[in-house]
């Protein structure tokens, strides 16, 4: 789908993988790009974990990305109140600034407002969130939709970048002859970094208000990625090692048996359709 045209576009966690990735991409279509980053010389500073109550919004947006998250499971565990303040009271303050400012608000969720047991949830599925995590990005969901059309919420299951993350780093290891511990029974539905950012800048000039949600079209697991990896650089497939999640350093809060999402509106709208699971591995992989 063609895609561009001049507007003012907000980005907001401008200095995070899909932030920056997206940035570029709206700029590449003349959009005029107002970035915000944590950092002080970073662009336009906004830093949620300090609040957004004193923040203006420029002049001439009139489409905003919702990028900034604190995306670790682990860190929303065991830090529910200060996650929450960053990912819930701070984005609801700041939808609502632009929204009323006029702007059209993409908001960047996840597959975690679902439990995981059943397959290709519907975008209209009750939520279901067993993570913290999960329950911050599904609060934040359900006051988005209170604000009518210019509101909208993007679904995306596991995002993958070829050239930092997981992918990146088994790549790495297994060039070097040495070995990898995925988890064999931890599953995800991958999506390329490029491919998520193409369906945001989609989904934001063209798409309309409500749900979307952006899936492989399969689980695989972390094993298989690995193993996948492993034979597209030509490593020796005994260095992956697979272990249990329960027997990892860091705890798992919770496995969902499934992670994939349905993405009928995505593709009948926008035809943009499900990403084949493999060859979202294969390009991560080798790109």
């Amino acid at each position: 789908m063609r895609i561009g045209g001049p507007r003012g576009v907000l980005v907001v966690g401008a200095d995070g993988l899909i932030g920056r990735s997206l940035a570029q991409r709206l700029e590449a279509v003349n959009c005029r790009v107002v970035a915000t980053s944590r950092r002080s010389d970073g662009g336009e500073f906004l830093d949620l974990a300090q609040g957004v109550e004193s923040w203006i919004v420029p002049k001439g947006i009139s489409l905003a990305y919702l990028c900034a998250a604190e995306t670790s499971m682990v860190r929303c565990e065991r830090f529910p109140a200060q996650t929450f303040k960053v990912n819930v009271s701070s984005a609801i303050l700041l939808a609502r600034k632009l929204v009323d400012a006029g702007a059209k608000v993409v908001f960047l969720s996840s597959n975690r407002v679902f439990d995981g047991t059943t397959p290709f949830v519907k975008a209209d599925a009750c939520h279901a969130p067993c993570t913290e995590y999960g329950r911050q990005k599904a609060e934040v969901e359900t006051r988005l939709l209170e604000m009518g059309p210019n509101a909208v919420i993007v679904r995306l299951t596991k995002v993958l970048d070829a050239h930092s993350g997981l992918i990146a780093t088994w790549r790495e290891a297994l060039g070097r002859g040495g070995a990898v511990t995925p988890f064999h029974d931890m599953v995800m539905a991958p999506v390329p970094l490029q491919a998520a950012v193409e369906a945001l800048a989609v989904i934001g000039l063209s798409g309309g208000g409500g749900i979307y949600q952006a899936s492989a079209d399969r689980d695989i697991s972390y094993e298989q990625a690995a193993r996948r990896v492993a034979q597209r650089i030509g490593a020796d497939p005994s260095l992956i090692r697979p272990i249990a999640s329960r027997d990892s350093t860091v705890a798992m809060e919770h496995l969902p048996a499934h992670t994939t999402l349905d993405g009928t509106r995505l593709r009948d709208e926008l035809h943009i359709p499900a990403r084949d699971a493999w060859r979202s591995i294969d390009e991560a992989c080798c790109r």
